[in-house]
């Protein structure tokens, strides 16, 4: 969908995240109408009034993204939470076959919006087969091959387009380049789990204003699932498949990514989900009455409480006017697109200003690290050097001798927008 929307607009900032939104708005619709058609229309809005103030509380006080960030979690997460819903419908329904279809599309859409659900589909996947193994369904084994044909069918066919596109030198460059960037998930030897585990919970209730309350969102998941109508039974079952999903998400987070903040999402949202469905399975509506204010109690910022008000303070303060940083990112914008500009290599220290230049630029560009000019040829004419402090800062590039070598031959301001700076380079100083 952003593809095609940046194909009928153009590389405007606002489209990415207009795409995101509008997606996960559809998909939030259709979570509830799929819910409405198990439970009854009443328990399927019962369950989008649940959980839109859910998702905002957890997502609130998050730092606020680079505009240009598709936001992959939670349309990915959403994603999940569909597949939860027909991987429960097709065990015991009419046709298993085509919900387990549709769950392992869904699933497949999910890792193709963000690679980490992967961790998430393979945990559906599993409950998957345990409840169809537990039911004793009869073709278990068929609706599991057909779930993991669904699952496989969109990552295989981007990657098919992927490697049209780029042609089979580049792919294989790609393929190094994502190899470099996911050993950055391993953890590293120092310090124990304990210690590993404790850093990243700090490091996530800050950067959400998020508290340990968190905890008691499963807690009245579970107690609603003790409440459940038995009439909905899939919802249910939906329900216990995104809470597992969801703490096996939060596991690895903890135990085995790069602890980045924002990748936990997936596993948060995938907990909101659950609680949500759970409260559309009570059979009580005063049970659900009082279940509701202790979830949104739970997932409440009280670390930094004005947080949660904060996006929409910020809305109504600048509404949908241009920042300094669109403002400025439009004068780069418009000097690489005319004159030296266009045909220039642009090298830099953190990959996010990068991309930056390469989505506004009209023609397709050559962007590196300056540790890796080695693939765009230091003999090239018109390279430029990206100064962004805030974001170099993330790269300490400054103990790097191979950095401020390249600082030393690229003094020449092409052009100052901040937090902006292009800088002209000439080679010719460069020790080959």
């Amino acid at each position: 969908p952003t593809a095609l929307a940046i194909l009928l607009a153009g590389p405007q900032v606002w489209v990415p995240s207009l795409t995101s939104a509008t997606v996960s708005l559809v998909l939030l619709v259709a979570l509830a109408v799929l819910t409405g058609t198990q439970a009854g229309r009443r328990r399927g809005a019962f369950f989008l009034l649940a959980v839109v103030p859910l998702l905002y509380l957890v997502s609130s006080g998050t730092y606020f993204v680079q505009w240009y960030s598709l936001l992959g979690e939670v349309p990915a997460f959403l994603l999940l939470g569909a597949a939860t819903l027909l991987a429960a419908r097709s065990v015991g329904s009419a046709k298993p076959l085509t919900n387990a279809l549709a769950a392992g599309l869904c699933a497949g859409f999910a890792i193709n919006s963000k690679l980490l659900a992967l961790v998430g589909a393979l945990a559906i996947g599993g409950l998957f087969a345990w409840q169809l193994l537990r039911t004793r369904s009869s073709g278990a084994l068929l609706s599991g091959l057909v779930y993991t044909a669904g699952l496989l069918t969109p990552p295989i066919v981007f990657e098919l387009y992927r490697y049209s596109v780029l042609g089979g030198e580049a792919y294989v460059e790609w393929l190094r380049g994502m190899r470099d960037f996911t050993n950055t998930y391993v953890p590293g030897p120092a310090g124990s789990a304990a210690v590993r585990m404790g850093n990243r919970i700090e490091s996530l209730l800050d950067t959400t204003g998020l508290s340990a309350g968190l905890i008691l969102l499963p807690v009245a998941t579970i107690n609603a699932w003790m409440a459940r109508r038995e009439s909905t039974d899939t919802v249910f079952v939906a329900s216990v498949m995104c809470l597992v999903a969801g703490l096996t998400y939060v596991i690895w987070w903890l135990l085995m990514s790069n602890g980045w903040p924002r990748y936990a999402f997936i596993g948060i949202g995938l907990t909101v989900l659950a609680a949500a469905f759970a409260l559309s399975c009570v059979k009580e509506r005063r049970t659900a009455a009082m279940l509701v204010p202790l979830m949104l109690l739970a997932v409440f910022p009280w670390r930094s409480p004005s947080q949660s008000v904060e996006p929409i303070r910020y809305a109504l303060a600048n509404g949908f006017t241009e920042n300094e940083r669109v403002t400025s990112l439009r004068a780069v914008a418009d000097f690489m697109n005319n004159g030296s500009g266009r045909s220039s290599v642009v090298m830099g220290t953190w990959w996010a200003p990068l991309a930056e230049i390469e989505y506004v630029s009209q023609r397709p560009r050559k962007t590196v690290g300056y540790n890796r000019l080695h693939t765009a040829g230091p003999d090239l004419p018109g390279t430029l050097l990206l100064i962004s402090p805030k974001w170099d800062a993330m790269a300490g590039p400054e103990k790097d001798p191979e950095y401020l070598k390249m600082v030393e031959v690229c003094k020449t301001r092409a052009l100052v927008a901040p937090p902006y700076e292009l800088r002209r380079c000439v080679f010719a100083k460069v020790d080959q």
